[in-house]
């Protein structure tokens, strides 16, 4: 397979070459969306602008088959049509020169058989395409349905172009259908020129199916980088800092994602959007009336970019921040907690919060209490009870982290966090809903899935006088599991909550799996040099289905109405 790669602008292309779209490609198919981007893109820009890549194949009579960028170069073949035309309206003697010249460009005489020929042609009927390229004239050809799509876009184009122009004189209307017109030849693009349609045919579905799909962050990046610059191509700066982003999340422990990292920091600090229709707003961020102001705020952007990237792993990977005062302990906590619980929604909340306490301007008690607050709502409501989540609560974060990040005093940023905190008790589910689920909470060697929550649960309810190492504890099951299960006790009762009780690894050693009669003694040895053992496990004389499920709805209250409370600041 012979392929030839090229970098052209979009007048060399259109003055180059014959287009003919293959009867086996799609219709034409951009929304009005598709067509306001575009228009974005070309009039916005103030640099040459690529829009992708082109694959031809040599077809009949000197024209190419055109089997990829055919959508584009309707809608460039559309925006010149409705150019030229407006050109003609204009008493300028320079402007019908010009529309002549566009024209050219639309359709132009071949030098094989001296005749005029459509610089882009269509195997399949498509009259109002060929009206439109001809300059009207006469009557509009009778719709059909497969002309609807490119009917809307000429007319959207239209639209945007008169609202461009606007009533200025005949020499400004000029001077703005001039400029557009230039924007438009300038435009690039990738040529792939191949031997023939089947060449072009794999071409196309390696870029389109089987190679990676541009994501995300691959345009944003692309962006950036085109609006800073490169002084010197040898050391780029701007490069190497957005690959030192790249480097820290593939080193994490955390499952961190270049484009999920995008979407959270541009909710917590701009407007929400979905990830998929991040793009848009970042290059209309990104877009500034000179080259200088792009550049600057594209900066900008990628400076933010590099300090958010740490704090946004430091929220993922708490071990990743260097050192953690004693008195920061219980933040620590709760953003492991968080990373358990497996959340996103609350994520550019997080992200917030960290920047602000990070920058000294939120102080530690706030921050506990926006952390805290994430915790315990989400045991509650996700990690126990598995209350379906919604889109308003992703914009509720993202609403609040802006605001946090938009307060000047401490008063303004207290005031955002426990509107917060508000919100997010009005959705907690009612204490029958919690006990119910927290009853079903399981962990043994037959219940394996739940076991990190269930530790998390034995911690957080704990109550030694002295902070213990957890590290050095491990669960007991009361009755045992296993062969050695008393007698009218089943697997889920023994992995029940109310059968599991945190103890020193030495004790465990001992009790091993004896019955609850045999391991109480043992019990009250450990409790007597310090180990705690909840009073209902001591005052216990039998352990049975009906002590363990007590048990249960005992830490159940404990838990809704004291532990993972939002009523009581921390």
């Amino acid at each position: 397979m012979k392929v030839t790669t090229n970098a052209k602008t979009m007048a060399e292309v259109l003055t180059s070459y014959y287009l003919r779209v293959p009867r086996f490609q799609r219709p034409y198919e951009w929304l009005d969306t598709d067509i306001e981007d575009f228009w974005t893109d070309v009039v916005g820009s103030d640099r040459d602008y690529f829009i992708g890549s082109m694959v031809v194949f040599p077809s009949q009579h000197g024209t190419q088959g055109l089997v990829d960028g055919q959508q584009r170069v309707t809608t460039v073949t559309l925006l010149m049509s409705a150019l030229r035309d407006q050109l003609r309206t204009l008493d300028l003697e320079d402007a019908k020169d010009a529309a002549d010249g566009l024209h050219n460009l639309i359709e132009r005489r071949s030098i094989l058989d001296n005749k005029q020929h459509f610089v882009l042609q269509t195997d399949s009927d498509n009259a109002f395409l060929r009206w439109i390229q001809a300059g009207g004239g006469g009557l509009d050809p009778e719709k059909v349905e497969s002309e609807r799509r490119i009917r809307a876009a000429n007319s959207r184009l239209r639209s945007l172009l008169r609202a461009y122009l606007g009533s200025g004189s005949s020499v400004e209307v000029f001077g703005k259908l001039i400029e557009i017109r230039d924007k438009i030849l300038n435009l690039r693009v990738v040529f792939v020129e191949v031997d023939n349609e089947d060449d072009a045919t794999i071409i196309f579905q390696t870029l389109n199916s089987r190679g990676r799909d541009l994501e995300v962050s691959d345009l944003v990046k692309s962006h950036l980088m085109a609006a800073i610059g490169a002084a010197n191509p040898g050391h780029d700066i701007p490069r190497d800092k957005w690959h030192s982003i790249l480097a820290s999340f593939e080193e994490s422990e955390a499952d961190l994602t270049i484009d999920r990292f995008l979407l959270h920091y541009w909710l917590s600090v701009h407007d929400y959007v979905s990830g998929k229709g991040l793009f848009k707003p970042v290059r209309l961020h990104l877009q500034r009336p000179t080259s200088t102001e792009s550049a600057e705020v594209a900066q900008e952007l990628l400076d933010a970019l590099v300090e958010e990237a740490r704090l946004y792993r430091q929220i993922h990977e708490p071990g990743y921040r260097g050192s953690w005062l004693l008195h920061e302990a219980p933040l620590r906590e709760s953003l492991r907690a968080i990373q358990l619980f497996r959340l996103r929604q609350p994520v550019p909340w997080l992200l917030a919060v960290w920047a602000e306490y990070d920058a000294g301007r939120l102080r530690l008690k706030e921050a506990k209490r926006a952390i805290a607050a994430i915790e315990n709502y989400h045991f509650v409501a996700t990690a126990v009870s598995n209350q379906p989540s919604s889109g308003g609560v992703s914009k509720m974060y993202a609403a609040h982290g802006r605001a946090l990040r938009g307060a000047v005093s401490t008063e303004e940023r207290r005031q955002v966090i426990e509107d917060l905190v508000e919100k997010l008790s009005a959705r907690l589910p009612k204490f029958d809903e919690f006990r119910a689920k927290f009853a079903e909470v399981r962990s043994s060697k037959v219940y394996s899935q739940q076991r990190p929550l269930a530790q998390y649960i034995l911690r957080k309810l704990h109550r030694s006088p002295v902070t213990p190492d957890f590290n050095l504890l491990t669960v007991e099951h009361l009755a045992p599991q296993g062969s050695n299960k008393p007698g009218g006790l089943d697997d889920a009762d023994v992995a029940q909550l109310g059968n599991l009780i945190l103890i020193p690894q030495d004790l465990n050693g001992k009790l091993d799996s004896k019955t609850f009669e045999t391991k109480k003694p043992a019990l009250m040895e450990a409790v007597a040099r310090g180990v705690w053992v909840d009073h209902d496990v001591i005052a216990a004389e039998q352990w049975g289905v009906n002590e363990i499920n007590l048990r249960t709805e005992a830490m159940a209250k404990r838990a809704y109405y004291e532990v993972w409370t939002l009523n009581n600041p921390v």
